[in-house]
């Protein structure tokens, strides 16, 4: 049963239904087509889609992103009860996200996969690195400005999600690819907390008090003109 709150996380069980919903569309489209498609197939993938979308240079309307979740024509929303509440699924999902980076970002972490390594269990960030990137290829010529000005936080994602970046991955030890893996978070903050900036500029933020005036008392009590205190 779906929770109470638009923005709630999903449990555990939903992020496995979402998995199972993927993987039968994504196949149901390859049944369909010559050739071997490549769809958004696990929630982990999803999650860094769905957390470049939720960080980018501007909105992104559901109308855009769900079709690019897949590589052929998406499922009809109109026709199967089960893409509606995949959509649902994905929507709840979404404003998770959006409400966690907007309100809590010290808090977001990535839906990084696991994997078995010689018997351990090993967070593996590559689905969830390319989903990001795919996310990021929705609005490609606007995100050149962050390639531009803070290279490193994309080049950071691009390490674990692009055949270029494993192969750089090769030449290091596990523990320096730890290190980079440890990054990632961080990363997604400081992508994050950059277009924030650009969508919502300080200087065009909407004033709630009244403009003090330069030679008017100091709002901060002291008893002098704004002019001699808080405005130096």
């Amino acid at each position: 049963m779906l929770q109470d709150s638009e923005d709630d996380p999903l449990s555990q069980a939903e992020l496995e239904e979402l998995d199972e919903l993927l993987l039968l569309y994504a196949e149901q489209q390859e049944a369909d087509s010559e050739e071997e498609l490549d769809s958004i197939l696990s929630a982990s993938e999803l999650d860094g889609f769905m957390t470049a979308i939720a960080s980018g240079p501007e909105e992104i309307e559901a109308a855009e992103w769900f079709p690019a979740i897949f590589s052929g024509d998406p499922p009809d929303f109109e026709a199967d009860v089960k893409v509606q509440y995949l959509f649902t699924l994905l929507m709840r999902h979404l404003n998770n996200i959006e409400a966690l980076l907007d309100e809590d970002a010290e808090q977001f972490e990535p839906m990084f996969g696991i994997r078995e390594i010689d018997g351990v269990d090993v967070e593996v960030p590559d689905e969830w690195c390319m989903g990001y990137l795919r996310g990021i290829s929705l609005r490609g010529e606007q995100w050149e400005a962050l390639w531009d000005d803070q290279p490193e936080a994309l080049t950071t994602i691009a390490l674990f999600g692009t055949p270029e970046g494993w192969d750089e991955l090769e030449k290091l030890d596990e523990e320096t690819q730890a290190g980079f893996r440890d990054m990632l978070p961080a990363m997604v903050r400081t992508i994050y907390g950059y277009w924030q900036i650009v969508r919502y500029p300080p200087d065009t933020l909407r004033r709630d008090e009244p403009k003090v005036g330069r030679n008017d008392p100091c709002p901060c009590g002291s008893g002098k003109k704004y002019k001699q205190c808080c405005l130096h």
